[in-house]
């Protein structure tokens, strides 16, 4: 009878032990699921958020979120909505840059998590009666472009009929644009002094580079009440990619420089204000990091009547251009331009150089090296 007894006291713990194994097993699996959706670090950081609030804890907020970037980046989305979420609900986040933290610690953190660069767009202390810093943050572009100009009126003189743009537009996008009005003088800066206004209030607009250009032609063509014409040389480059579209209207060929390799686009068309009606024909090139865009006004050719070749010489030029800076480079284009022609200048002269350069942002977060396997 013991024996039964003692069967049954060992059978029931053996029951109960596998009964607390399977709750432990359980527990472990909720745990470990827990821990794999992230939902640790989304609770982890509603906690630290609220605390960030009501004590303070920034200087420990920050560290936390990057610790979790690098050791656990595919986590750190949750971790970052639940400083967010934990913040946002006891109110405004009482946080004032000292240090420049919105530089050197958010913004490599959200280019991290969103894989794109990002970069503060504004920012600013709070109004009284609150406290804290507000800031702004938006993606930045792959590529950015720096801009040089260079003029040489006709004859040494202080009006120049060309006029020019080089701007940053809508959509990411930046426009370079040369007008030249027939003639030389105020009549001829007049001209092309409207013809650049128009297209560069249309781009800004958002109207599409082709339709804008239309639009000023019908403009002039309407208006025009004597030899009113203008030719124009636009280049629309897409600083996400690099992509740039040629809209060439009565315009002289463009240069692209790539180390000492130099490619022309060309394209031919009639000027501004002949017909209501006109083609254009629309050429693309693909640019890259380090590329410099040269656009001439046609005085440069025309300029060098005693050479054979004007646009041959004007390739072996800038192939041997010694700097990469875009000012420079023009300034010495025109200068070049003008010593060819025997130091006379017989019509008016206008170098836009534009130089492609990757967005680099100012601070990045440090990326963690991991062994295969």
């Amino acid at each position: 009878m013991a024996n039964v007894h003692e069967a049954n006291f060992e059978l029931t713990n053996a029951l109960s032990l596998k009964r607390t194994r399977k709750k432990e097993a359980r527990k472990v699996d909720v745990m470990k699921w827990l821990y794999e959706k992230g939902i640790f670090h989304l609770l982890a950081g509603i906690m630290l958020g609220r605390a960030v609030v009501m004590l303070q804890f920034m200087p420990f907020a920050l560290p936390f979120f990057a610790a979790v970037m690098i050791m656990q980046r595919q986590k750190a989305p949750h971790t970052f909505s639940g400083l967010t979420a934990g913040a946002a609900a006891l109110g405004l986040l009482p946080f004032q840059e000292k240090h420049g933290e919105c530089d050197k610690l958010i913004a490599p953190m959200l280019s991290s998590i969103l894989q794109e660069t990002v970069i503060v767009h504004q920012k600013g202390d709070l109004p009284p009666p609150y406290y804290g810093t507000a800031a702004t943050f938006r993606s930045a572009k792959a590529f950015h472009v720096t801009a040089g100009v260079a003029h040489a009126a006709y004859d040494g003189g202080l009006v120049s009929g060309d006029s020019c743009a080089a701007i940053p537009i809508h959509e990411g996008k930046f426009a370079a644009a040369i007008c030249d009005g027939m003639g030389n003088g105020e009549k001829a800066r007049e001209e092309s002094e409207e013809t650049i206004g128009l297209l560069e209030e249309m781009l800004r607009a958002g109207i599409e580079e082709e339709l804008a250009i239309k639009s000023v032609n019908s403009i002039l063509t309407a208006k025009r009440t004597s030899d009113m014409y203008s030719t124009v040389d636009l280049a629309m480059i897409d600083l996400q990619n690099a992509r740039a579209r040629f809209l060439k209207v009565g315009a002289v060929p463009s240069y692209v420089k790539r180390g000492r390799q130099i490619q022309m686009i060309e394209a031919a068309n009639l000027p501004l204000g002949f017909f209501h009606e006109m083609e254009m024909d629309v050429l693309e090139h693909q640019l890259k990091s380090g590329d410099i865009l040269f656009m001439l006004s046609d005085g440069l050719i025309d300029g060098l009547r005693s050479i054979e070749n004007p646009e041959r010489w004007m390739r072996r030029q800038i192939a041997e251009l010694g700097t990469t800076d875009p000012q420079e480079a023009a300034d010495l284009l025109v200068e070049s331009a003008v010593r060819a022609a025997g130091g006379t200048i017989q019509d008016d002269m206008t170098v836009i150089a534009e130089k492609i350069d990757h967005q680099v942002p100012k601070w990045a977060a440090i990326p963690l090296k991991r062994s295969a396997g």
